[in-house]
């Protein structure tokens, strides 16, 4: 879901009809230890409300809207001046888990947090057993401590601070930069094992190779180049090599590996450079990269490239991707906790009408992962 859909509110009278039915809903709920819901009236939400308006220097409460869903949930902080921490919390309704909303939602209250200097620390305490919203906090950058004795026992205990904050979202630099000494093992793991998300990493790769080795091609442009680890493959081979990556430390292991390739820092979620978006190339590759996309971003970005393209030029995307949504439900309740909410899997069926191009292919190469390759 595109971030420009999300609205975030204060939340005022209006609202309250909408919190009401999020605290008594068992599902929402289930983790914070009330299965049936609150059993809430609009009696005690309107006396909740009160209180809340009395206290905003301490406490700020956002209703979160999108305009495809409407109402989707809440996120808040409270302040607590005397140890200089503020609590954060975000809860959203079944039908807006799943999308990036919460991602977008709690990093908004907890820049509002830092930004305006109300808090030097933040924290959350989630259930033990919700690992969804363990991997959510993690992303932000918060990490498990002992517990402080101001606050009340619990489980868990998880803080950030501005300086540990992921500020930029799951497709950050920082983010990024903290795996690059990390992400070849970590892909190793997972194709070894034969799990998502990297099942049979290596032979979609490899079937990339081929279809490049069989063509007329010079120039590649490599779109999240990594580590550099396949396009060095290419670049060993005599390919001249252009590429983009958001993440600064994978750059500079890529270009260590490359030294004569024209690799660029930079976020392609805003298109290419100026150094690459008036050139031209014979292919354009993307390995585990556009996943991070929506799905309309993904599409847009794919057909803008498409002038990029030399004549009889071509576009090959290996990713992880189903050739139908029934493929990648099934995939996604069979992953169960593993499963990354905050990543955006392209679905052929749906996706090829999108896309401006005369000819395209899918090839499924595991059961999470698969091959696009588009030409004019």
């Amino acid at each position: 879901m595109s971030t420009d859909s999300i609205i975030i509110k204060e939340t005022k009278i209006e609202d309250l009809e909408n919190i009401l039915n999020l605290w008594n809903n068992g599902d929402v709920m289930f983790y914070v230890g009330f299965p049936q819901g609150l059993g809430i009236t609009m009696k005690e939400m309107e006396t909740w409300h009160t209180h809340l308006q009395a206290n905003k220097e301490k406490r700020k409460h956002y209703s979160i809207y999108t305009r495809e869903l409407g109402f989707c949930g809440e996120t808040f902080y409270e302040i607590n001046t005397v140890h200089d921490i503020a609590a954060m919390d975000i809860k959203l309704l079944p039908k807006a888990q799943g999308k990036g909303i919460a991602h977008y939602a709690l990093r908004y209250a907890l820049s509002h947090v830092f930004d305006k200097g109300l808090a030097k620390r933040a924290y959350v305490d989630p259930n033990s057993n919700n690992s969804k919203a363990w991997r959510l906090y993690k992303k932000l950058g918060f990490i498990s401590k002992e517990r402080p004795n101001y606050l009340e026992p619990s489980d868990s205990y998880l803080e950030v601070t501005k300086e540990t904050f992921i500020k930029k979202g799951p497709m950050d630099d920082e983010g990024f930069n903290q795996w690059a000494c990390t992400y070849d093992s970590s892909v190793l793991s997972s194709q070894t094992d034969n799990l998502y998300p990297f099942a049979e990493y290596s032979k979609v790769l490899d079937s990339i190779y081929k279809v490049i080795k069989g063509k007329s091609v010079k120039t590649i442009l490599d779109i999240g180049f990594g580590t550099g680890t396949f396009t060095f493959r290419l670049y060993e081979n005599g390919y001249d090599i252009y590429g983009v990556d958001f993440s600064y430390e994978m750059l500079k292991t890529a270009q260590s590996k490359m030294p004569d390739a024209n690799l660029i820092h930079w976020d392609f979620t805003k298109g290419l450079p100026s150094e690459l978006m008036n050139l031209t190339y014979d292919c354009i590759i993307s390995t585990y990269a556009l996943h991070h996309l929506t799905e309309e971003e993904k599409i847009n970005f794919l057909n803008l490239m498409k002038k990029n393209l030399n004549p009889g030029g071509f576009i090959i995307i290996g990713d992880i991707s189903f050739e139908t949504r029934e493929q990648m439900e099934e995939v996604r309740h069979n992953c169960n906790e593993e499963w990354d909410e905050e990543e955006f899997y392209m679905i052929y069926s749906e996706s090829k009408a999108m896309l401006n191009f005369s000819n395209i292919y899918y090839q499924k190469v595991s059961f999470c992962a698969g091959i696009l390759e588009l030409r004019n």
